[in-house]
């Protein structure tokens, strides 16, 4: 059933015109890598006065990236404005119009980020008005790199707060929390990730879940966002100080580094973590020359790294990952530079793939091994790095290099885990490597060697990677405990919308419900609709849990599946999804509604089912029954008494005091009259009386649509998967796929 808004002519005149990849969104934005190592750095006479001027900088940085003028000098040895570089642009106010991190506030309600992915071909920006945009722009990897993301998220969630800022408290934390999970499970191994939203939901329960003070909230988090913003520059520039010291000497000759995915300010914020080593090194003027792993399977050490090496006039070579052996063999590495993710309670370190093989490799040829971390990498309640949860990437990223297949279709499964996988490392490897001037040790942000570990068979780094999650054994099975499930359900209760409306009397009974247990806690839960297949799967929670849902409880041969990015990678391990755009579910309470009233608007009774059904032109197995009006909420528009546009819903959970507004359609001849925002606004209003939240569903592909919800007051909470699927194996899928394609191919040929 269409959950489109048909946009008025004005909504397409507004949409966002799509980027052009050949031009950069402003120029000044490639001036920043040019010159980072030349003008910013080499200013400093000494390795201290290149660190000093580091940290010295991070508060007029911070400044500009609020958009603030940069204060002037407190008298303690923090320079309050920002040292133009010559030739840079200088705006009005005196700050070089340049920027100096992976991301800036275009205004106060949108951040800038860059997308990497287009690197370095385009310099191209998208745009994060929500915790919603954060973690679609974290797990895609627009912004990557563990400070970097931690970072996005914090600024997300507080965007997001002063969204919600006007909502009903138990609304508010509704949103709050269910885009918090969201934002953690967007990149699970990063721990800080899970660790800047902790921070802003920790100042968020310190005023209390239900205050009434939205705008104290949000206010609040707005500060812990910024605070974690400013305390990374820190942090990094500290590193950078700890990193320099421990370097070995190399007797006048260019010291030779090695370096594994893209640790530098794209990845980390302004200055990087192992790249902010090297390049604090070229400052202090000491040579030296940098090995460049390409890192496959994604390429950040070609496609970034390089990139901002080149930029900042280091010397650098980039090789196939595999040449680092034989080069460790031949003397041509005197110490690798890697960061992480995280490194937990036992000193075990996760970090992108390829990082264990250094480590093996660095141990066999007694080169030291050097982990650059800040300590919001450090995760002390995760016992060792066999709990470190491992993130498993779309197969894409293995069969094709941007966009081109590089294997047949039929090569096999591809196994892409994003970080190391693999079990204890052998004892060379956590006993560490000599080499240089002593052991090698980690460099990390307030001049602590966090992943430093004393071992029995001898001083030196713990380099260890994690593979696998253990822990308590999930168990799936079937449920028709309500309560239960709602309390899960309202962890998201945005999200899981349609779910809780499930809920009621008049529909538990129609549907199937899974739920996984990991003891006594239920981590993941799947709802599969009754009627003609294919019905709608709704799919939520831990992958382990979905998983043994989808293998052992929840089995339909072909369905449409509607879940999270973080769970595709687990039901494609049953299903086989159709391509399609992503879904962008949106939100609106009483606060933030803006009505566009219409006259013309009238409510539709049971009677007018048959024209609704004609409007929508539903087939026999969709049909919109009479009951179906009389029990929701249904709105439209005659034209010379014939129904030319309709929006309305029956999907209502009343209990959970939230529904879902859908079938907005406006013939293709009366489109671009606003029938359908006037529409949605009669029935959006009618729910808000019973309801604390209306949600509805809209393509990710049609900004016009989005730009006009957004008027009506709606806000983007999560982009979601909602494909069709054929179960693997299954032989009725195999065929209703094969004549799905039959058809299509008939319809495409000329008649």
């Amino acid at each position: 059933m269409p959950d489109e808004l048909t946009p008025a002519a004005d909504d397409e005149n507004e949409a966002t015109a799509p980027a052009d990849p050949t031009e950069p969104v402003d120029p000044s934005r490639r001036q920043f890598f040019r010159r980072f190592a030349g003008e910013v750095m080499t200013s400093a006479a000494t390795v201290v006065g290149a660190v000093t001027e580091l940290r010295d900088r991070s508060a007029a940085e911070a400044s500009v990236l609020l958009g603030e003028r940069p204060a002037p000098p407190q008298g303690n040895g923090v320079s309050g404005a920002v040292a133009a570089p010559p030739g840079a642009n200088i705006t009005e106010d005196g700050v070089a119009a340049v920027f100096r991190t992976p991301f800036r506030f275009e205004s106060d309600n949108v951040l800038l980020v860059i997308d990497q992915r287009k690197l370095p071909d385009a310099l191209v920006e998208m745009p994060v008005r929500s915790a919603s945009d954060a973690s679609n722009a974290i797990r895609l990897m627009v912004v990557r790199g563990a400070p970097a993301i931690g970072q996005v998220a914090a600024i997300g969630l507080a965007l997001t707060a002063r969204i919600a800022a006007k909502s009903h408290p138990h609304a508010r934390r509704a949103i709050l929390e269910g885009q918090a999970d969201s934002l953690r499970n967007a990149r699970p191994t990063a721990i800080n990730l899970r660790w800047a939203v902790d921070r802003l939901m920790a100042r968020y329960h310190a005023i209390g879940e239900l205050s009434p003070e939205g705008a104290e909230i949000a206010a609040a988090m707005d500060d812990e966002a910024m605070a974690i913003v400013a305390e990374a520059n820190e942090d990094h520039g500290r590193l950078a100080e700890a990193g320099l010291a421990i370097l070995p000497a190399t007797d006048g000759r260019p010291l030779n580094v090695l370096t594994h995915c893209n640790t530098g300010p794209l990845a980390c914020g302004q200055f990087g973590t192992a790249l902010g080593v090297v390049q604090a090194a070229h400052a202090a003027e000491r040579p030296l020359h940098v090995w460049v792993d390409e890192t496959r399977p994604y390429l950040q050490g070609s496609r970034l790294t390089a990139w901002e090496l080149q930029q900042a006039g280091v010397e650098h070579t980039l090789i196939p990952d595999m040449a680092a052996g034989p080069l460790m063999a031949q003397g041509e590495v005197d110490v690798i530079l890697v960061g992480a993710d995280r490194i937990v309670a036992n000193g075990d370190t996760a970090n992108k793939i390829g990082t264990y093989t250094l480590a093996v490799l660095a141990a066999r040829h007694e080169v030291p091994f050097v982990v650059c971390a800040p300590l919001s990498s450090v995760d002390l309640e995760t016992p060792d790095g066999s709990a470190i949860p491992i993130e498993d990437r779309a197969a894409a990223e293995v069969t094709e290099i941007r966009g081109t297949r590089i294997v047949r279709r039929d090569a096999g499964r591809p196994d892409h885990g994003d970080r190391d996988r693999g079990g204890r490392p052998p004892p060379a490897v956590r006993a560490g490597a000599q080499g240089g001037d002593g052991p090698a040790r980690s460099a990390a942000g307030r001049c602590e060697a966090v992943s430093h570990r004393a071992r029995a068979g001898g001083d030196g780094l713990m380099a260890t990677v994690a593979l696998d999650r253990t822990g308590t054994r999930v168990v799936a099975e079937t449920t028709t405990d309500r309560e239960l499930m709602r309390s899960f359900l309202d962890r998201d209760r945005i999200f899981a919308a349609y779910a809780l409306a499930d809920l009621e009397d008049r529909d538990a009974s129609r549907a199937r419900w899974g739920i996984a247990r990991a003891g006594d806690e239920v981590v993941a839960l799947v709802l599969e609709y009754g009627g003609a297949a294919p019905q709608p799967l709704f799919i939520v929670g831990r992958d382990d849990g979905v998983e043994a849902i989808l293998r052992d409880v929840i089995r339909p041969s072909i369905a449409y599946v509607a879940c999270l990015p973080a769970n595709q990678a687990a039901v494609e391990r049953r299903y086989r999804l159709e391509p399609g755009p992503q879904m962008v579910r949106m939100w609106v309470d009483k606060a933030a509604f803006r009505p566009v009233v219409d006259p013309g608007v009238e409510r539709l009774v049971p009677t007018d089912a048959g024209e609704l059904n004609r409007l929508y032109r539903l087939g026999f197995g969709s049909w919109l029954p009479p009951q179906a009006v009389a029990e929701g909420v249904y709105y439209g528009i005659r034209v010379g008494r014939k129904l030319v546009a309709a929006a309305g819903t029956h999907v209502i959970g009343r209990a959970a005091r939230i529904a879902v507004v859908g079938n907005v359609l406006t013939q293709p001849e009366f489109r671009g009259r606003g029938y359908a925002q006037a529409t949605t606004t009669a029935v959006t209003a009618r729910l808000l009386e019973t309801c604390d939240h209306v949600v509805l569903n809209v393509r990710s592909d049609n900004p016009p649509a989005l730009n006009a919800y957004r008027r009506l007051g709606f806000a983007e909470h999560v982009r979601f998967e909602e494909r069709l699927g054929h179960r693997i194996g299954s032989l009725w899928a195999d065929v209703a796929s094969a004549l799905r394609r039959f058809t299509r191919s008939r319809e495409s040929q000329p008649r």
